[in-house]
C-alpha cells in the first residue's frame, strides 16, 4: 500500500508541477503501473480540457462580455457555446480514451467494477456531448449526461474507499466532492436563473471550485501506483 497521502502543499512544488505535464516513462515503472499512469494522465488532460473550455472559461468570457459590452452577452449566446462545445468535445474524446485504457488495465482486479462504471459514465457523457450539437435534441443529451454523471459518481464513491492506494482514494474523494459541488451549482443556477448577470457570476464561482477540485483529484490519481488489493 502507498504510505504517502496526497499533499496539497507538495502539489505546488516545482518538481510536482513539472512532473504533472510530463508523461510517465516506461523504464521508470513496472508494465502495469506504466500503463495505468499513462491512461490516467490521458484522462486527466482530456477531462480538464473539456471542463475548462466548456465550463469555467466559457462562463468567464461571457461574464467579461457582459461587463464590457453589456449586450455582448446576447452575442455570446450565439457563438460561444458552439465554439467551446467543439473544443470540449475534443477534450472529452481524449478523456474517454484514457478511461478506456484505465478500465483495460484494471480488468480482473478489485478495481475493475469502479473503472467499468467510470467507463460507462464516459461513454454516456461523450454521446451526450455529440447529441447536444443536434438541434432540438438537447433534452436527450441532458438525460444521457445525468445518467453518465450518476455512473461516474458511483465510481468515485467506490474508488475513494480503496485501501491499497491512498493517493487513488484521496483523488477519488476530491472528484466525488467536485461532483457534489457541481450538483449544488446546477441547483443554484436553476433557482436564480432568471437573474442573468447574477446567475453567470455564481456559475463562475461554482465552476472555479469544481475545476480546482477536479484538477487536484486527477492529479492525485495520476500519482497513484497500480496496486489493487
Amino acid at each position: 500500500m502507498e504510505n504517502e497521502k496526497f499533499d496539497f502543499k507538495e502539489s505546488f512544488s516545482k518538481d510536482s508541477l513539472k512532473g504533472l505535464f510530463s508523461m510517465p516513462k516506461a523504464e521508470d515503472f513496472d508494465p502495469k503501473t506504466f500503463a495505468w499512469k499513462s491512461a490516467v494522465k490521458k484522462a486527466f488532460f482530456g477531462y480538464l480540457g473539456a471542463t475548462f473550455f466548456n465550463g469555467f472559461l466559457a462562463v468567464f468570457i461571457t461574464l467579461l462580455l457582459v461587463a464590457i459590452f453589456g449586450y455582448g452577452y446576447i452575442l455570446s449566446l450565439l457563438f460561444l457555446p458552439i465554439l467551446f462545445g467543439i473544443i470540449a468535445l475534443a477534450g472529452y474524446i481524449f478523456y474517454f480514451l484514457g478511461i478506456k485504457e484505465m478500465k483495460d488495465v484494471a480488468a480482473g482486479t478489485s478495481w475493475e467494477k469502479p473503472t467499468n462504471n467510470l467507463f460507462i459514465g464516459a461513454i454516456l457523457g461523450l454521446v451526450s456531448v455529440i447529441i447536444d450539437f443536434i438541434p432540438l435534441m438537447g433534452w436527450l443529451a441532458s438525460i444521457l449526461a445525468i445518467v453518465g454523471f450518476v455512473f461516474s459518481l458511483l465510481a468515485y464513491n467506490e474508488l475513494r474507499q480503496v485501501k491499497s492506494s491512498s493517493k487513488l482514494a484521496s483523488g477519488a474523494k476530491l472528484l466525488f466532492i467536485a461532483s457534489i459541488v457541481g450538483i449544488a451549482g446546477a441547483v443554484f443556477s436553476i433557482i436564480i436563473g432568471w437573474v442573468p448577470v447574477v446567475n453567470v457570476v455564481f456559475e463562475l464561482l461554482f465552476g472555479l471550485a469544481t475545476l480546482v477540485l477536479t484538477f487536484f483529484g486527477w492529479k492525485a490519481i495520476s500519482e497513484s501506483e497500480f496496486n489493487p488489493a
